[in-house]
């Protein structure tokens, strides 16, 4: 269980202490001849209400576990990526005990056994339900029979004989077993403690549900589609590039109306001009929570010995979060990339240091160089940013064992002169609302694509104002 790592909402008008949300993972394990009750497993979970600021999260491994090439040990992979990040394990045995590995009988044994050697919770159900004899494989059902005389008198499993019987004992175990989890975690010294800046100003946590008037208000209101399609209209085109598709496929939608490519391309530039070439950072979630660059900076020294590393800040505006990260003594040498001309003017100004470049983190780095560092900070969600290809980039310009950290924004704040109130989640241009869990839905994916991409040993991890991400280039 992670106590930092999402803050969620709850249904319409629950208050929600987002500050203590708490995300419990549930894996559900079997051989392959259940596939039905693995199904009605996970709609009972799912369904299931759990304690007030708890999100459940089902997880199984033909669904969930990390997709990549050449693995040759499965269960090791399923074990680390899948198992081991798990707070509450469900399984369950019928007619077959399953493959053998080189640990256990079989896969789904050796996954209760890790789980209970980390003294982590198991449910454990054995199907009772008649088995025709021309499916009985004599070899599999003697495994099932030996391992029930094993744990018979150990209160390991439960006998179940139908649907009803398995959601009556789920009711029962899952309640029980969250809540020993939750008990664990409160007795854990190292739980995360939130604390804040500026303490003449009174701290509000917003909770949910809320919706702006989307009058402009608010620097996060005006969207970077919308600044576009406006550069495009006074420009003589009637443009309609949509918040969801990526510019490249924006502009090819476009071509029937013959819109000039640099005519995109300058109204791209000139949309994070508007947006954030002159961003105000005392208006960031960030100046209220001055550990964030603190915590950054742990995690990359838990990865990589940052010092004397060559480090590339992509999206990374004037530079100013880079300074905030590294010091000194690190001795690292800054570069930014970013579509903003008029931040990197604006950096070059106040960081002569650090060797800026304009252009589009999707497209090929305008200068032949390798980086140890790459940092990518609430920017792969901006409007318009293809994932596939920025991660493809990433891999091109990081030296070999290079890191690369991501990060997925998880709140803003407002400010009026005597409160700040704090909105956790990504806004929503299109219904004005917050959405609570989309950071932590867009991070999953993120680490599912470093994967897929090759990236190793990745992780995930919650601080103040964002979800980090990241992975090692092989």
């Amino acid at each position: 269980m992670n106590n930092d790592r999402i803050m969620v909402s709850t249904e319409e008008g629950e208050a929600f202490d987002l500050r203590n949300a708490t995300i419990i993972q549930i894996c559900i394990v079997s051989p392959g001849d259940i596939p039905e009750w693995r199904n009605e497993t996970e709609r009972f979970i799912k369904e299931y209400t759990p304690p007030k600021d708890v999100i459940i999260d089902v997880v199984r491994w033909e669904k969930d576990t990390p997709n990549t090439s050449n693995i040759k040990d499965i269960q090791g992979h399923i074990n680390i990526n899948l198992i081991d990040e798990s707070d509450i394990l469900v399984g369950m045995f019928w007619s077959k005990f399953g493959t053998a590995t080189k640990n256990a009988k079989s896969g789904t044994e050796e996954e209760i056994k890790r789980h209970l050697e980390k003294e982590k919770p198991v449910i454990l159900y054995l199907i009772d339900e008649p088995i025709k004899p021309s499916v009985v494989n004599s070899g599999e059902y003697k495994k099932i029979e030996d391992f029930k005389m094993e744990n018979k008198d150990k209160g390991v499993y439960t006998l179940i004989n139908d649907f009803t019987e398995l959601r009556q004992h789920l009711e029962k175990d899952i309640t029980y077993n969250i809540n020993k989890v939750i008990s664990n975690s409160l007795a854990d010294s190292d739980k995360k403690k939130f604390s804040l800046s500026h303490s003449n100003v009174g701290i509000e946590i917003v909770s949910f549900p809320i919706k702006l008037a989307n009058d402009g208000e608010h620097w996060f209101e005006n969207s970077i589609t919308s600044y576009i399609n406006k550069h495009i209209s006074e420009h003589g085109y009637n443009a309609s590039f949509e918040r969801h598709r990526i510019f490249q496929e924006n502009y090819k939608l476009h071509k029937s109306i013959k819109l000039p490519k640099t005519l995109a391309d300058d109204a791209r530039k000139y949309a994070f001009n508007e947006k954030y070439g002159n961003y105000n950072y005392e208006e960031d979630m960030r100046h209220h929570y001055p550990k964030w660059a603190t915590e950054v900076r742990n995690k990359l020294k838990d990865i990589v010995d940052i010092k004397g590393k060559s480090v590339i800040g992509v999206g990374s505006n004037y530079g100013l979060e880079l300074t905030e990260i590294f010091r000194e003594e690190d001795n690292v040498a800054l570069s930014v990339l970013d579509i903003s001309d008029v931040a990197i003017k604006r950096g070059k100004t106040s960081f002569p240091k650090i060797k800026f470049y304009q252009g589009d983190m999707g497209a090929t780095f305008p200068a032949n160089k390798k980086y140890d560092i790459y940092l990518n900070l609430r920017a792969i969600h901006s409007s318009g940013v293809g994932r596939n290809d920025t991660i493809i980039e990433s891999l091109e310009i990081l030296n070999n064992g290079g890191v690369a950290l991501f990060s997925v924004s998880n709140g803003y704040s407002i400010e009026n002169e005597d409160t700040v109130k704090v909105i956790y989640g990504l806004y929503d241009h299109n219904s004005r609302t917050f959405t609570a869990d989309r950071p932590y839905e867009v991070a999953k994916k993120l680490r599912k694509k470093l994967e897929d991409f090759k990236y190793e040993k990745t992780g995930i991890m919650t601080i103040s104002t964002e979800i980090l991400v990241w992975g090692i280039k092989p």
